[in-house]
């Protein structure tokens, strides 16, 4: 597994890269997936030990910032998985990863963020959101790489677009290559496919 893209994914979907020459930001509501996912991570690629602070969201919820510092890796998040410095949310972020491993680690690491187990009916469903449409079809090639079946939509209630995977043998083998670094996500899904 390549650390380093499973932070790009992280940080492209639920991170920023301030205009700053250094700091680097990942911002969650589930603090058991920064401390058995993104703190190691940050650890382990930056040898910095940070901790999680609050943080008030503009939407009036609360959340868990992670903010630290290191221009070299910033500096690689930016330029080979195309995090835009500043404000992200209109702009098509395509990494350039050769690898089909590698493109599966960031694709990991973007689903912990922006991704989410849900159900249609009793069925599991997995879905990403984005304002994005350019991530979520580099997203979808990949995902047709290695067999796994999606379909993209515009959905119009949170005004995004959704990369979609509904057929289960999709959902299975998504699962089977796939391990979500996200405990509470990977355990839902793991229970929606023993029933």
């Amino acid at each position: 597994m390549s650390q380093l893209e499973l932070l790009g994914g992280i940080v492209g979907s639920d991170g920023h890269l301030p205009r700053d020459i250094s700091s680097i930001t990942i911002i969650s509501k589930d603090m058991e997936f920064l401390e058995v996912t993104v703190l190691p991570l940050i650890k382990e690629l930056s040898g910095k030990t940070v901790e999680p602070k609050f943080s008030l969201s503009g939407f009036g919820s609360w959340k868990f910032l992670v903010r630290f510092s290191d221009r070299q890796l910033k500096q690689i998040l930016h330029e080979k998985f195309k995090i835009p410095l500043g404000k992200k949310s209109e702009i098509d972020i395509i990494p350039e990863i050769e690898e089909l491993e590698d493109a599966i680690d960031f694709i990991r690491g973007w689903f912990s963020g922006d991704g989410s187990v849900t159900t249609d009916g009793r069925r599991p469903r997995l879905m990403i959101w984005s304002k994005s449409r350019g991530i979520l079809g580099w997203i979808q090639r990949v995902l047709k790489e290695i067999k796994i079946d999606s379909k993209i939509w515009f959905g119009k209630t949170r005004s995004k677009w959704v990369l979609s995977i509904g057929k289960q043998d999709s959902i299975k083998r998504f699962h089977e290559l796939i391990e979500i670094p996200h405990p509470r996500k990977e355990r839902k899904l793991e229970f929606l496919l023993s029933n």
